[in-house]
């Protein structure tokens, strides 16, 4: 209809009366037009019903014409997630954007991070807020949370969360240091193990010390002796003996390179591996950090 009677009373549609933008009328022989509740609106007269507000606008009060934009109300570049907005507080960033602290306007995302719809610096590490987040391979550190490392090992850092507007930080894989940069050590009270951090529940794993301190033991007295028999005698043994314990050697280290697959060894293989392993001059499975 859009139309209310007017206040003399008439009878016919002449004597009707235009119901104002902002209001609104569907039923025919009322004598008042209802204002359109707040986040709806009517910018022409003689409407039958209001509209939603479109995202980026919102109306704050009843009986609106016209709808406000954001960036009249909030940050410039702010808009809303949903139309029929009727609060200030629905103006946010939006995605790939952030609000800094004391900001007046949304800014890129810094590279290596994320942010989702609504992100704030100010809200960093709050409950129930969205801030901007660290991408998987980064990292950032709570005494600095938009300044950015990029982590030599990606899965050093698997990087922060955020769901339904709420994140939740993750920088550094478990059992690593998040103060330290590219989350590069291990935390104290673990040890690294290949490119994982494990905690030291064990203590030290001295078997593997034992096994080739006894099989380096055994090769300098099977070389002294060879070296101390008779000149004549030796040399075809020594050569024999030099040349096994090379080819030893580096079949040993050949073998330990299947340390670094990513394989579960079942026992006894697993703690032969682990020896192998020395051979490489890798002391991650002496657990030397779970010692101090």
């Amino acid at each position: 209809n859009g139309t209310k009677r007017s206040e003399t009373g008439g009878q016919t549609p002449q004597d009707c009366v235009a119901c104002a933008p902002g209001t609104y009328n569907a039923l025919v022989g009322r004598s008042a037009c209802s204002p359109c509740q707040t986040g709806w609106f009517t910018a022409s007269a003689s409407q039958l019903e209001c509209g939603m507000c479109p995202r980026g606008t919102l109306a704050r009060e009843t009986g609106t014409s016209a709808c406000a934009a954001c960036t009249d109300v909030g940050p410039v570049g702010s808009t809303t997630e949903d139309i029929a907005s009727s609060d200030a507080s629905a103006c946010r960033c939006p995605s790939d954007t952030y609000l800094p602290v004391a900001g007046e306007s949304c800014q890129p995302c810094p590279e290596g991070m994320f942010c989702v719809f609504g992100s704030e610096e100010e809200s960093v590490g709050a409950v129930d807020a969205a801030w901007p987040v660290a991408q998987r391979g980064f990292m950032t550190r709570s005494s600095a949370p938009l300044l950015v490392y990029k982590c030599l090992f990606e899965e050093h850092c698997p990087g922060g969360a955020c769901e339904n507007g709420v994140c939740s930080v993750q920088t550094c894989a478990p059992y690593r240091d998040p103060a330290a940069v590219a989350c590069g050590r291990c935390m104290e009270g673990a040890y690294q193990s290949g490119e994982e951090c494990h905690p030291c529940d064990g203590g030290v794993d001295a078997l593997p010390v034992v096994l080739v301190t006894l099989a380096v033991i055994v090769a300098l007295a099977a070389v002294t002796y060879a070296i101390n028999r008779d000149m004549i005698k030796q040399t075809r043994w020594a050569v024999g003996m030099m040349v096994s314990l090379t080819c030893l050697f580096s079949a040993t280290q050949t073998t330990s390179v299947y340390l670094s697959l990513n394989m579960s060894w079942q026992e006894p293989l697993g703690s032969l591996m682990k020896v192998m392993s020395l051979m490489t001059f890798d002391l991650s499975v002496v657990k030397t950090e779970c010692i101090m």
